[in-house]
């Protein structure tokens, strides 16, 4: 496995975003990237981890690794980790099926001229695009479908981000860590399928930890912290992200006990058209932004594409998928290796 992305940045191509800024190793270059290995021909898949040695697993940003693991075992996960059967992406956690007639990701393919190809994604932000690449060239740009820019309606599966932090300008001289105690409630028919934390490593801090607690499908409640310095990249914000199944005229009711008491409550057809943003006192005090909704059109896709190919030499194919927000996803590919069919 490469790690293609981390705290240090994307290591995917020499051309892109999250280029290496953020640290002492200099910046990318084409023979350190991904694509040269796959160019001089090694079986390598993808992998993405932090490498920012703050002992905080998953920090959001700096790079994560999934496994398709036939069980939740040690063994299993290694078993999948040698065979690649792997995602990597900067933050969210998108989900990403990729198959080559029998192959899926990881697998190394006998010759075979007709290469009928299956992509099914499911993301946790709109989608941009898909990208399939060959031989290190986009090969198919896919884009989420969507009849004119209008909502399939309600009710239906969307996804709510709630985003909080910023804070005094670091120019105004006033450095603080906000600690934040947030409940979520549904109302009606409205119910919580899954959720997803969006939490970065810094500022490290000794006596903080963010804290999760689901209560049902109705409620949800987490603890947590934000500040600009020490923060990554100078981000002053973390986010939960939920995926709803909700009902136009139910509501959202937030009960906030830190960093200040307050309570807010919107409609779900309100957030369906709207973002809104709060204040947790007079300027320059913490913010939260409620995103405008996304539906469940915007937030998933499935395609199929045929190749051909003349057999002259093996061929790796895999995915990118980009998310509206910048986060990025790949797969390992799968080689479809050079010759005639047997």
């Amino acid at each position: 496995l490469d790690e293609i992305v981390a705290e240090h940045g994307c290591a995917e191509r020499d051309r892109g975003p999250w280029p290496y800024i953020g640290h002492s190793n200099g910046p990318r270059t084409t023979r350190h990237t991904y694509q040269h290995a796959l160019a001089m021909g090694l079986h390598c898949g993808v992998a993405g981890g932090s490498d920012d040695h703050l002992g905080f697993p998953g920090a959001y940003g700096e790079g994560l690794l999934g496994v398709y693991a036939e069980k939740l075992t040690r063994q299993s996960i290694f078993e999948a980790l040698w065979r690649r059967r792997t995602l990597a992406s900067t933050g969210d956690r998108v989900a990403i099926n990729f198959a080559l007639n029998s192959g899926f990701i990881g697998d190394v393919l006998g010759p075979v001229d007709r290469r009928h190809i299956v992509v099914d994604v499911r993301a946790w932000d709109e989608i941009d695009k898909i990208e399939l690449i060959k031989n290190n060239t986009v090969l198919c740009r896919h884009f989420p479908d969507w009849v004119d820019g209008a909502s399939t309606g309600l009710p239906g599966k969307r996804l709510l981000r709630i985003e909080y932090g910023w804070g005094p300008w670091q120019a105004l001289g006033m450095p603080r860590t906000a600690d934040w105690d947030v409940r979520v409630e549904l109302t009606g028919a409205s119910r919580i399928l899954g959720y997803q934390p969006c939490l970065q490593s810094a500022p490290f801090d000794e006596d903080r930890r963010h804290r999760i607690e689901p209560i049902d499908d109705q409620h949800f409640h987490w603890l947590s912290y934000t500040a600009r310095a020490g923060a990554y990249h100078e981000v002053p914000t973390n986010a939960m992200v939920f995926e709803l199944d909700a009902s136009a005229h139910d509501k959202l009711k937030l009960t906030l006990a830190a960093p200040a008491a307050q309570e807010f409550e919107y409609s779900i057809g309100e957030l369906e058209s709207s973002s809104r943003i709060e204040f947790t006192g007079g300027f320059p005090a913490e913010s939260f932004l409620v995103h405008r909704l996304v539906p469940e059109a915007l937030y998933t896709a499935r395609f199929e594409f045929d190749d051909h190919a003349d057999g002259r030499r093996e061929d790796s194919y895999y995915v990118r998928v980009t998310q509206s927000n910048g986060h990025l996803a790949w797969t390992s590919p799968i080689w479809v290796q050079g010759g005639h069919p047997r």
